[in-house]
């Protein structure tokens, strides 16, 4: 089971989604230009519009400058194809224009330039639109990615997500002009979860324990399935990422707990309790609802075993399909497969009461189910060509069919087979039964043979996104003792670590290869579908920005928020607040305050920073 410590993924996740004009839209290269008095002299007029950090003018003459909007005298007249380029650290732009040195210029307003837009069925395909202000007779497009078109308007589809430079340049007769920006493009997210799979036994649960401590409550994590995120919010503002976490109440209450857990295939779960802080014992903290349940392989009834602590006296059960029952144990058959929200409730004469929910997914009934046969073989004693077999068999077999791979067979539920010749044999075993129902299992035996040095040299490896430090972890399963490592991530880049933590500059999938080798001449490959979601690059620490501190102990909620944000105590001194590229974006002083209004922050991802003489704490807030 994978835990990662971070904030609210699940509720933010689609707002990051990107769609491609996001990533650098209005982030645009743009001049103009004016003859002067001064013979050979033009003045530049800088007009390009977004954040840039960097910026270069190239003159056509062999000379550059980095001024913001400089003057530059030619040694004698012409046309000169002047270019400005802008940059920052995500973004590009660039224009060029043929500029006329005290001569007529008939390519002045012979001007590049295009619109594009996302087909919103498909985030890799992109609609691109010829706006050029003059027309043109030949048209080339250039994609970026190594394919280009002669369309006036082309239609492109990428086969990857990435930020790609695409360049138009038009011609007509003697003129020529060409403009380039770079163009966004988002991966589309994975499919969801279907109801083959149901997220079956993905269920938040937890119990909960007074102490001796004063307020003080032990939490114990009992949730199920594959999580790779889990939350707990205390009803006080407070929230934790510990797998099973202790926590001091500010005063005695009935606290709503709720932990989520969540997966990065899209299952997600949660269960909240009324958690009661007292300084006296609760009869109530014990009693807590719970159950477990058994599908029938031939229908679609669903027995439910009651397992809640505390002595109960009241059973509800809602089985979701708008049925209920008051028994203990009660068995439910329902009329068509699917996914239920199953509740039990519990009371008793002490005015306790706890209710316990999880998805149940009622699968169409299969006759066949558990019918299934197989075996286990042995070379004899002193003959190797002598292969006993031992047939496995789950279901009630009527006839039993045995293929040895040598033109034998037999209908013997455990045979005993001699072979005439060593060799590589598939043997099958096949059985039938009354209902229908058929099963078969093939292996393949080595008979008298020196065994394969590379028959256990296989490649395997897992991998986990850190949305926390950043990067893919990738954590080699190979075995067969490899001695040599190829890692491809699918971004054109390699190692040769046996295993590693690879940071992507892009989000998207990418097809990771494992390629092992050893000694003995064994090699094995293996490749796999590595999804790095859209929302990766806003819930990683931000570049420039410091770890978060470890010993704050600033909690803020609501976490995410809407306009203002709260803190679990006043604050003092200098209040920051920092984007996700680790830039500043508010900074004032601030004396024992217990909220701020945020309600001109664009929605995103920010790191909180209040600064009190030597004390720095940093928290991640959501603005929604």
């Amino acid at each position: 089971m994978k835990r990662l410590s971070l904030i609210f993924m699940f509720l933010f996740a689609g707002t990051f989604i990107a769609n491609a004009q996001d990533c650098c839209n209005g982030f645009e290269a743009n001049f103009t230009y004016h003859s002067t008095q001064t013979p050979h002299r033009i003045e530049f007029q800088n007009l390009s519009s977004g954040n840039s950090t960097f910026i270069v003018w190239n003159f056509g003459d062999g000379t550059t400058s980095n001024g913001a909007n400089p003057d530059h005298t030619y040694s004698e007249p012409g046309i000169y194809q002047v270019c400005v380029v802008i940059e920052n650290n995500d973004c590009r732009s660039e224009l060029c224009y043929e500029v006329a040195v005290e001569t007529a210029n008939p390519c002045n307003d012979f001007l590049a330039d295009y619109l594009w837009s996302v087909n919103p069925s498909n985030s890799l395909g992109v609609q691109f639109d010829n706006i050029s202000p003059s027309p043109s007779n030949h048209y080339i497009w250039h994609f970026g990615d190594g394919s280009s078109s002669d369309n006036q308007e082309p239609y492109h589809e990428y086969s990857e997500g990435g930020m790609y430079q695409v360049c138009l340049v038009l011609e007509s007769g003697d003129c020529r002009s060409e403009y380039c920006r770079e163009v966004c493009v988002t991966a589309p997210a994975p499919e969801p979860p279907t109801a083959a799979n149901c997220c079956d036994g993905f269920e938040a649960n937890f119990n909960y324990f007074s102490t001796q401590t004063a307020n003080r409550i032990e939490f114990q994590n009992q949730s199920e399935g594959d999580w790779d995120f889990i939350v707990w919010n205390y009803g006080d503002g407070t929230t934790s990422n510990l797998n099973s976490p202790d926590h001091i109440f500010p005063h005695p209450g009935i606290y709503q707990v709720c932990v989520v857990i969540e997966s990065n295939d899209g299952c997600r779960s949660e269960l909240c309790y009324e958690v009661p802080v007292e300084t006296t014992p609760n009869p109530c903290n014990d009693f807590l609802a719970d159950f477990v349940w058994n599908e029938h392989i031939d229908s679609l009834g669903i027995q439910f075993e009651n397992i809640s602590q505390g002595n109960a006296g009241v059973y509800i059960w809602h089985f979701g399909d708008g049925s209920t029952s008051h028994d203990q144990d009660p068995y439910h058959e329902y009329a068509h497969p699917g996914v239920y929200q199953v509740c039990l409730v519990v009371e008793n004469n002490d005015g306790c009461r706890s209710e316990y929910c999880r998805s149940v997914c009622v699968e169409d009934f299969n006759p066949c189910a558990g019918f299934e046969v197989s075996f286990n073989w042995s070379a004899g004693v002193n003959n190797n060509h002598r292969i006993e077999f031992d047939g496995l068999y789950s279901g009630n077999a009527q006839s039993i069919t045995w293929h040895f791979g040598d033109g034998s067979t037999s209908d013997a539920e455990n045979p005993v087979h001699e072979y005439n010749q060593s060799g590589m044999y598939e043997v099958c075993i096949s059985a039938d039964n009354n209902e229908g129902c058929h099963s078969e299992y093939c292996h393949t035996i080595a008979v008298d043979v020196t065994p394969d040095p590379c028959e256990n040299f296989e490649a395997d490896f897992t991998w986990v996104v850190d949305l926390e430090h950043g990067g893919v972890h990738f954590e080699n399963l190979s075995t067969g003792n490899p001695t040599s490592y190829t890692w491809h991530f699918g971004d054109d880049t390699f190692s040769h670590d046996q295993e590693l933590t690879h940071h992507y500059s892009y989000t998207g999938a990418f097809q990771v290869c494992l390629h092992i080798e050893n000694g003995d001449g064994c090699s094995a490959e293996i490749c796999q579908m590595v999804y790095l979601p859209s929302y990766y690059f806003y819930v990683s620490l931000a570049v420039g920005v410091n770890e978060l501190s470890t010993e704050s102990s600033l909690a803020v909620y609501p976490n995410p928020f809407e306009d203002v944000v709260r803190f679990n105590e006043p604050i003092s001194g200098t209040l920051q607040i920092l984007d996700v590229q680790g830039r500043m974006v508010v900074t004032k002083q601030v004396s024992a305050v217990s909220s701020i209004n945020l309600s001109g922050l664009k929605t995103g991802l920010y790191l909180m920073r209040i600064s009190d003489k030597d004390l720095v704490r940093t928290v991640r807030v959501l603005k929604q």
